[in-house]
């Protein structure tokens, strides 16, 4: 097994882009020295290797005595490289380089030099509102004013010290959101559209807080973001869509106010474009959330992580997006760049997004009838049942796994399987009227010796009951069940059973139906 040196060398070597890497060659070029070009020979070493054994590239370092020594001087190499590459497009980069210019020249006496870049750096830090930036800078400021004025700087001495307390009453401020954030958070998203009593007497609790009363009380860019991903995910949690949208469309609207950002900030910007688009889906205006996704996937990632993040919601969300609004070409046109980005990306996407992407793509199989590949898909998810995220999705997966093994007619294990989905749900907490209906649905499917479409069109119609409580019909949205016993028991697609579906008020449909 590779050492630790050796593996994080080698993860940061392969995450680096074309770019990146040719711009590392470059740098190392205005170094001088055998390390050097030790460390190039290094660095083309493991390039060269990539995707092959770690102890095959181990065993070709033989150009030096020190291995372990030159890996570690490459790392730093690399890193610094990386800092030179982005600090002209990364704001943050390019500020903290600027600090620390501000700190050499105070501490060679240049204090004319080091107000003059002080009062430049601070207005890129105002730009971004960023507070640890604008405090270390006022700091380095003053310092350099007392030096050239003694204790004579008057107004502006006060003007700067009142803009350092409001940076440090802000950043205080940032602290307390951020907490709130995270707990509403954990507190929303793990249960997925499943709730207990315990998570709402938590969220009504946290929402009494005095903070979350009025929005004036956020301050900066970072508390007034938190207080509207607070807002959106409580409302959303409670399923008051308009709200939930308001807020995520504040949240956007943001980065109009601080523009810097949408670069800056770009992870968070991506995954406010999602978010936008989720609530826009949910209030029935598809097309306005494909639009935003569109306008996600037309950014130029800055970084992997980025990369990833994109990957994750347009695979995950988009594609759910087209499966809600029954447009199966659309998915499928879609299916060799999620698989291929599954593969490239590898632990690099999330459990939550992998769980998520696996459960659209077993729905989208399942509805053009590729079962052998639906029963991959949805075997990935009940692997990953001891996730503490989406425990919607894995009841569900049990469920689509008695309906495929039905579809492929393996007699053999379907009994063995049924016996299992029975005991696994009725393990749960909260047992909803859904799953019931189903375990004696299935049992009666087995058992029925009646003709298939009187059977099935019965089923319908005691669904559609069952769905009639608005609570009950969320635990389908990750597989349309009522559409495809409907394609049982009358001559019609599973696509055209969706499209249908989603065109009619549910109301409206349960009197069609019947």
């Amino acid at each position: 097994m590779a050492n630790k040196v050796s593996s994080h060398l080698y993860d940061l070597i392969y995450s680096l882009s074309s770019s990146e890497r040719r711009y590392f060659k470059l740098f190392v070029t205005n170094h001088i020295g055998k390390q050097n070009d030790l460390g190039i020979k290094l660095f083309d070493l493991v390039v060269r290797s990539e995707g092959k054994p770690v102890e095959k590239i181990e065993a070709r370092i033989k150009f030096t005595n020190h291995p372990s020594r030159l890996k570690n001087y490459l790392y730093d190499l690399i890193l610094k490289s990386l800092e030179a590459y982005h600090s002209k497009s990364s704001i943050t980069i390019k500020i903290r380089k600027q600090i620390n210019q501000i700190e050499n020249l105070y501490n060679k006496a240049l204090y004319e030099q080091c107000v003059i870049l002080s009062k430049k750096t601070l207005k890129e830090a105002e730009k971004i509102d960023h507070q640890n930036f604008k405090i270390d800078i006022l700091d380095w400021y003053m310092n350099a004013l007392r030096q050239l004025e003694g204790k004579n700087f008057g107004s502006l001495k006060k003007q700067l010290q009142t803009k350092q307390q409001d940076a440090i009453n802000k950043l205080k401020l940032e602290k307390e959101f951020k907490k709130l954030d995270q707990a509403a958070y954990g507190l929303t998203k793990q249960t997925g559209t499943l709730r207990n009593v315990e998570n709402d007497n938590k969220l009504r609790e946290m929402m009494d807080n005095p903070l979350l009363s009025d929005y004036s009380l956020a301050t900066s860019f970072h508390s007034k973001s938190s207080f509207n991903s607070i807002h959106a995910n409580y409302y959303g949690y409670h399923d008051d869509k308009e709200k939930a949208s308001y807020f995520i469309k504040q949240n956007l609207m943001l980065y109009d106010d601080y523009p810097a950002r949408m670069d800056l900030g770009q992870f968070n910007y991506v995954t406010q474009l999602n978010n936008y688009s989720l609530s826009c889906s949910a209030l029935g205006n598809y097309e306005m959330a494909d639009y935003y996704f569109s306008k996600m996937e037309g950014i130029v990632p800055l970084t992997n992580q980025i990369e990833v993040k994109i990957f994750e919601y347009l695979s995950a969300n988009r594609l759910d997006l087209y499966l809600k609004t029954a447009k199966l070409e659309k998915c499928l046109s879609m299916v060799e760049s999620i698989e291929s980005g599954l593969t490239k990306y590898g632990k690099k996407v999330s459990d939550l997004f992998k769980i998520v992407t696996y459960s659209n793509l077993c729905y989208l199989f399942f509805a053009t009838k590729n079962y052998k590949t639906a029963l991959k898909y949805n075997n990935l998810i009940i692997d990953r049942e001891t996730t503490i995220y989406r425990s919607d999705i894995f009841r569900f997966a049990r469920i689509m796994n008695l309906l495929i093994h039905y579809e492929l007619e393996d007699k053999l294990s379907i009994d063995y399987f049924y016996e299992s989905t029975e005991r696994f749900i009725s393990k749960q907490i909260n047992i909803y009227v859904f799953e019931e209906w189903f375990l004696s649905f299935f049992k009666a499917l087995l058992n029925s010796k009646e003709d298939k479409k009187s059977f099935f069109k019965i089923k319908e119609l005691e669904l559609i009951e069952v769905l009639s409580n608005e609570k009950e019909r969320k635990v389908i949205s990750h597989f349309n069940i009522l559409a495809w016993i409907r394609t049982k028991n009358e001559s019609i697609s599973f696509e055209n059973a969706i499209q249908d579906y989603f065109e009619n008020d549910y109301e409206y449909y349960r009197q069609l139906r019947n």
